[in-house]
């Protein structure tokens, strides 16, 4: 499938689309400007159409943040997108709606079902996690700071040697957030993460 039947495919899923970017509206995204030393907190809605190159790890984190319990992280190797030559390392959310499985991969224009998506990217999973056990460790004691209630202040709690072996590429990129969780603490009622890396923000 090329980029143009892509895109043509955009008009077909724009429901499920528009779902996605709904259910991530509880999402927010603290960014740095290291020139002024300054920060800007951004909806997810507005980092999407940002687009940044090389950022799948926090995109499909992000947006798994605004949807349910079920929903699953994904990484794995891919097929070439575009300017790619060979396979490589990716990150990307599975999702339901209305009885079937969608992805959103931040790197194409529109969530394909996940059918198709395999049949286009080939994807090697390597890990995946539901929403539900992600919140579960993540909020556990060592894991974070209870701030009050269900709002939870993610620790920064690897050393650099464990940061850089975490194959879910998934502790740098919740590291120093902040969320609201349901009662039962199986969903997100509200998510500001704290995105400090990598330094290109200011271009």
């Amino acid at each position: 499938m090329s980029y143009l039947e892509l895109n043509e495919n955009m008009k077909q899923y724009a429901t499920v689309q528009e779902y996605l970017l709904k259910r991530t509206q509880n999402v927010f995204v603290t960014l740095p400007h290291y020139l002024t030393e300054t920060t800007s907190l951004e909806t997810f809605q507005e980092f999407i159409k940002r687009r940044y190159p090389q950022l799948c790890y926090y995109y499909s984190a992000y947006a798994l943040m605004g949807l349910e319990p079920n929903d699953l992280l994904v990484r794995g190797i891919v097929e070439p997108f575009q300017s790619e030559t060979y396979p490589y390392a990716h990150g990307w959310v599975v999702f339901s709606y209305q009885g079937e499985r969608y992805v959103y991969d931040s790197e194409l224009p529109t969530v394909l079902p996940q059918s198709l998506y395999k049949q286009y990217r080939d994807p090697k999973i390597t890990y995946q996690e539901p929403l539900a056990n992600i919140l579960t460790y993540y909020t556990k004691e060592e894991n974070c700071m209870l701030i009050d209630g269900n709002d939870y202040y993610i620790r920064s709690f690897l050393d650099d040697y464990q940061t850089k072996i975490d194959d879910t590429h998934l502790v740098t990129v919740l590291e120093y957030s902040k969320l609201t969780l349901s009662e039962d603490k199986q969903r997100v009622k509200r998510f500001i993460a704290d995105y400090n890396r990598p330094f290109f923000l200011d271009k």
